[in-house]
């Protein structure tokens, strides 16, 4: 594929703040824009491998993926160098752009992000500290409901009402006292699976159907249920709100996957299917980056989320969309990776 220098879109990545380059398939640079360019100093990129510019061989194998799963690919925390000396820790996002017969690679490098600044801790410490207040009256009248329900179904309302407002409560507490350690317990992952579709039936009622695709022979494995449920939860939600009536719950185990760059011996696979419009194709490499959203009232940070419960459970998060069908997985670790 050639690069055509007057191009709107090159014009709009060159001015872009984030590092930008499109790799052909080989993984040789061809084109990069300014703010690559300036990081990288006087280097010479243009017809250079990126593994050996980076100094990073995980990218070779990242490229890889991302042109065999024909999709966008993301790795995390990875050490690289942009000017031949200093070392920094990046994310580093694939994605296949395709033209008639010609494929390159649009490849964005993202310095790691650590921890949130004191005064965003301070904001939000002070905001737990008002929150925290109503949820308690909310836990307590939703835990008299459950006694006093009339019925079996009423009564599981209520149940559903007490337990969110626990999760609530959570969340609250880490804003509270800043980010918090995943807490995984062994607990079966459709404990998981049927909470976020009680929660979506109570939401969106007759508006969406839902479907499980589950798999019985699962196990129990260690899962932190309160973020897995707040994960899948932002799928399903996310999938009604941009027009899906109908979503797929489905859960699967693989075998020897990688992951990370391990293989895995067993791997624990959730998706989240939909019939909605689909993401448009400009629109998927962006979905990812915190602050994005394809809705004027959306945050942006329901798909970061997703990304981030996936990383805390060692795992990765994927999609793949087309219109009608988007999907939406995570791949979860299952024991040790393989040697």
């Amino acid at each position: 594929m050639s690069v055509d220098p007057d191009s709107p879109i090159l014009s709009t990545l060159d001015a872009l703040g984030a590092l930008v380059a499109l790799v052909q398939p080989d993984g040789r640079v061809q084109w990069l824009n300014a703010a690559l360019t300036e990081a990288g100093g006087a280097r010479r990129w243009l017809g250079q491998p990126l593994p050996e510019l980076l100094d990073q061989p995980q990218v070779a194998p990242l490229l890889s993926r991302a042109l065999e799963a024909q999709q966008t690919t993301l790795s995390r925390h990875l050490q690289a160098s942009l000017d031949g000396n200093s070392s920094l820790a990046l994310d580093i996002r694939v994605t296949p752009i395709r033209d008639r017969d010609s494929e390159l690679l649009l490849v964005e490098l993202q310095p790691s992000v650590a921890n949130a600044g004191a005064s965003a801790t301070a904001f939000g410490r002070m905001i737990a500290h008002e929150v925290r207040n109503p949820l308690g009256a909310i836990r307590g009248a939703a835990q008299l409901l459950a006694r006093a329900a009339p019925d079996h179904q009423a009564g599981e309302l209520a149940e559903l009402i007490v337990e969110e407002t626990q999760r609530i409560d959570g969340l609250v507490a880490q804003l509270h006292g800043g980010p918090s350690v995943s807490n995984p317990v062994s607990i079966n992952v459709h404990r998981v699976t049927e909470h976020v579709c009680q929660l979506a039936q109570a939401e969106f009622g007759d508006q969406l159907s839902l479907t499980r695709d589950y798999d019985p022979s699962l196990p129990e494995l260690p899962l932190d249920h309160p973020r897995l449920v707040q994960a899948l939860l932002n799928l399903v939600r996310n999938a009604a709100q941009a027009g899906a009536n109908r979503v797929i719950v489905r859960t699967r185990a693989d075998h020897h996957q990688r992951i990370a760059g391990q293989m895995q011996r067993l791997v624990l696979r959730v998706e989240v299917e939909d019939n909605g419009p689909g993401i448009p194709p400009q629109r998927q490499s962006r979905v990812l980056q915190a602050g994005y959203s394809g809705r004027a009232d959306g945050s942006g940070l329901g798909l970061t989320v997703v990304d981030s419960v996936a990383r805390e459970h060692h795992g990765e998060m994927s999609f793949d969309s087309r219109p009608g069908c988007t999907r939406f997985r995570l791949r979860l670790p299952v024991g040790r990776a393989q040697g």
